[in-house]
């Protein structure tokens, strides 16, 4: 039953009126700070979507930088804008098979193959127009905490970390904080001979006051910041990878006689993969090759692979077995694996016997191992822990592998049992 207002109106009716329009009033207020824009725009116009083959549309080739892969990628750029970045045609890691370089720029963007650049790779266009990146040196405006900072100029900037001063003068309790700078540790090459504390000479001289802390950089940065600070007569310089990544590397230095570099199994012609702590589908450089390859295998049935992790991850959408364990439990898995191959003769025997390269070819295998080549088991003995080398005694010697002292191998002689 509806209440008639003044007006031949219900009350209703009213209602519903009241509503609508109070809708429409915080609406209004709403987009009141763009609604002009609709008509009008600011700032930069970025082009629709152009594809590479567009006249004008410039490819310029490159690698990423987002993560450590360093996948291949092609940035399209048209009237100065960057359109897209892509995967690169002629780079391995997100094109397989990739083109040749002799294959024309116009050719390889019409590759058949896809070439693929991860979400975090193409987010650098997004990187690039980022209204917030810094471009400018920030410096301290405030106390430690604060989060206030100013931009100075790269002229400020190099004076500053090389003249030191005070530097904080403006910031409260911190007006007679004197920092020194490069020159100061230095002290016109005197630094490099003059002990930071001569009561702690392990702590060495004054030049190792400058700490050098880099993330991810390339070779070439390396290389730089090495010369850089070897000259200067520091010790300290660290990267993110004395944190990250650190055991990965350790286990290299320690199993293939200081070799650091990543290594990755065959995957292609892999039967089988134990994957430790891997994260092969969403993690470990280079990781879209990596999960191309993998998820490839897998549904090509070449592949057979089990994950032990404290963790189920993306993974184990290929894998045959998920082995879990608790955070450091892994080297316990690792070595009763071991001990459970020995004890029941599980492992290659005539692989493993085939101590050289000439020993691999006549049984039709295409590397060797170092397996039977003989260590010095002797405590006593400079070389204790390294591969016994031609000359050394043979009361020295053991069985089994170990970091290699030089680049041949010694062998028990079936027949007369001594060194060969």
């Amino acid at each position: 039953m509806s209440e008639k207002q003044p007006g031949g109106v219900s009350r209703r009716t009213f209602l519903k009126g009241g509503i609508v329009g109070g809708s429409v009033l915080v609406a209004g207020w709403g987009v009141s700070p763009w609604v002009g824009k609709v008509f009008h725009r600011t700032g930069m116009f970025v082009y629709p979507d152009r594809p590479p083959t567009w006249q004008g549309v410039k490819s310029v080739f490159s690698v990423c930088e987002q993560c450590s892969s360093d996948c291949g990628l092609v940035a399209h750029v048209y009237r100065g804008v960057l359109q897209k970045l892509d995967g690169n045609p002629y780079h391995p890691n997100g094109t397989e098979p990739h083109a040749s370089y002799a294959t024309e720029v116009r050719a390889a963007n019409l590759w058949p193959a896809p070439h693929s650049l991860c979400p975090r790779g193409q987010a650098g266009r997004q990187t690039l127009y980022d209204p917030y990146r810094i471009t400018l040196p920030l410096k301290r405006s405030g106390p430690r905490g604060s989060g206030k900072w100013q931009t100075i100029t790269w002229e400020q900037l190099i004076a500053e970390v090389t003249d030191g001063g005070y530097l904080f003068g403006h910031v409260a309790g911190e007006e007679s904080r004197l920092v020194p700078g490069f020159a100061t540790l230095y002290d016109g090459g005197k630094g490099q001979t003059t002990p930071i504390d001569p009561g702690h000479p392990d702590l060495g001289p004054k030049t190792n006051g400058l700490v050098t802390y880099i993330g991810a950089s390339e070779a070439g940065q390396n290389d730089l910041l090495g010369r850089f600070t070897a000259a200067f007569g520091t010790v300290n310089v660290e990267a993110a990878d004395s944190c990250c990544d650190l055991n990965r590397m350790q286990s290299n230095m320690l199993s293939l006689d200081g070799m650091t570099d990543p290594l990755k199994p065959d995957i292609a012609n892999a039967e089988y993969i134990i994957w430790f702590g891997v994260n092969v589908l969403e993690a470990h450089f280079p990781m879209q090759t990596l999960a191309r390859k993998v998820a490839d295998a897998a549904a090509e049935g070449t592949l057979k692979y089990d994950i032990v992790d404290v963790r189920a991850g993306n993974s184990l959408l290929h894998a045959d077995r998920y082995v879990f364990v608790r955070p450091g439990g892994d080297g316990a898995l690792a070595m009763a694996m071991i001990r459970w191959i020995l004890e029941n003769g599980a492992y290659d025997r005539r692989y493993l016997s085939a101590p050289s390269q000439d020993a691999a070819t006549k049984i039709g295998e295409p590397t060797f191992s170092n397996a039977a080549w003989l260590v010095v088991a002797d405590p006593m003995n400079p070389n204790y822990g390294q591969f016994l080398q031609p000359g050394e005694s043979s009361g020295a010697m053991g069985g089994g592998s170990g970091m290699s002292g030089g680049n041949a191998g010694m062998v028990l002689d079936p027949t007369t049992k001594q060194p060969v």
